[in-house]
């Protein structure tokens, strides 16, 4: 899926500058879609060449003018025919190199697994405390039942679960490698105490 989409569907909510929808990929679709901001002004100045939207620039008192975006009909019909047609595959394959180094981390030093794991779960539980804001924000600001609210609330949950789900993965992960660690130290203290008759 290409990026202007993302950023079409932002700009059919409201017109907005290039660091609005920053703040909004942020408070929103991090969890699944993000993208810095060399890279959303990028795409916004190449769909503003192909018509999908057009800016305005608005000066402001002792600060710099700022530039709004505001999606066009073009866009308009560009993100309603996106929507409306199905991707080819629903579930997309994962691509982590938190992953992988685990997947080799045999190879590596356990006490350096261990801090990997660590940072994964801190991520995580930061992860998950913000959808927790962003679902107080929702529940606040928009009135329940609204279809914005509902769709926005059916990913946010989605975001949830998997931060729950690799939050008690990590916390079982670090259980076992600090068992194992344990049981290691023990048998090396056993075999050195053998070894001392």
């Amino acid at each position: 899926m290409a990026l202007h989409y993302i950023l079409l569907g932002f700009l059919l909510k409201a017109s907005m500058t290039g660091y609005e929808i920053k703040e909004f990929f942020n408070s929103s679709t991090a969890f699944f879609w993000n993208a810095d901001i060399s890279q959303i002004y990028r795409e916004l100045t190449r769909m503003e060449r192909c018509g999908l939207l057009k800016s305005i620039i608005e000066p402001q008192d002792g600060r710099p003018a700022r530039k709004v975006y505001t999606i066009t009909q073009a866009g308009r019909d560009e993100f309603t025919r996106w929507l409306k047609s199905s991707p080819k595959k629903i579930v997309e394959t994962l691509k982590s190199e938190f992953c992988a180094r685990m997947f080799f981390s045999d190879a590596m030093d356990a006490a350096e697994v261990i801090r990997e794991v660590e940072r994964f779960l801190a991520e995580q539980q930061k992860l998950y405390a913000t959808f927790q804001h962003i679902e107080a924000i929702l529940r606040d600001r928009m009135p329940q039942g609204l279809p914005m609210a509902l769709a926005r609330t059916r990913i946010l949950r989605m975001g949830m679960g998997r931060a729950k789900s690799d939050i008690a993965w990590a916390e079982q992960t670090l259980a076992e490698l600090k068992e194992q660690g344990e049981k290691r130290e023990g048998d090396e203290n056993g075999n050195q105490s053998f070894i001392g008759r």
